[in-house]
């Protein structure tokens, strides 16, 4: 599975576009919306004038086999997130990744994850070109196994590994839903909740399939469509 596209909302277009900027990432402003090139995927800021609650979670698959030295670049650009215990990179093993993250200024969660199934190449530094594609979107949820059984009434995804009732991740490496219980904090020991939100993603899948469940702001459809 591969995310082409992926719209977020923001009450504050003008601090997003500063803050990518400031990491390296190309950002193009628009009237209402600012788009950000990731790789292979498009990551847009949709203007909203509507109070937003919470923040987003999503990750970004990078080609580095060493994940400090992103955190070393990340690190040297912004303040990045630690775990109660101080921990800077967390490691996966049943995903064979490990990721960093941090904050931008809408308090969503922005994640850089190496992923050792996905090759990649030694690197000695990190630049934004790095970057493959945005590879996850977490989905907030009101019942996480009822929505996952109304998911797979539209778009067939396998399930990624291990999951329950309250984190439920499907999809593969290059492309996942996080499905996760609302209002649970994002991981890694963040005071921000999960909150529904509006999303719209493209991805590739069999052409037509789109998903949209009454109750929640998302929109999931064909890369085709």
């Amino acid at each position: 599975m591969h995310m082409t596209f992926l719209q977020l909302h923001t009450n504050n277009l003008s601090a997003l576009q500063a803050f990518y900027s400031s990491l390296g990432f190309h950002v193009t402003l628009h009237d209402e919306y600012i788009d950000i090139p990731i790789g292979t995927t498009l990551l847009r800021f949709q203007f909203d004038d509507t109070p937003l609650s919470g923040g987003y979670h999503f990750a970004i698959n990078v080609a580095v086999n060493d994940i400090a030295i992103v955190r070393d670049w990340l690190r040297a650009h912004t303040p990045i997130i630690q775990s109660t215990q101080g921990t800077t990179i967390f490691q996966f093993d049943e995903w064979h990744a490990q990721a960093i993250y941090c904050y931008d200024p809408d308090n969503n969660i922005v994640e850089f994850i190496v992923r050792s199934d996905i090759i990649t190449h030694p690197h000695t530094s990190f630049r934004v070109a790095d970057s493959l594609c945005i590879s996850e979107i977490g989905l907030a949820c009101t019942d996480v196994p009822a929505t996952i059984a109304q998911f797979r009434n539209s778009v067939t995804i396998p399930d990624f590994f291990s999951h329950n009732d309250e984190f439920w991740p499907i999809g593969d490496n290059h492309g996942l839903f996080i499905m996760v219980q609302s209002p649970r904090l994002w991981y890694p020991d963040t005071p921000v909740p999960a909150a529904l939100m509006p999303v719209t993603v493209k991805f590739h899948t069999a052409p037509n399939q789109h998903w949209q469940l009454d109750g929640y702001p998302y929109r999931i459809t064909s890369a085709d469509d």
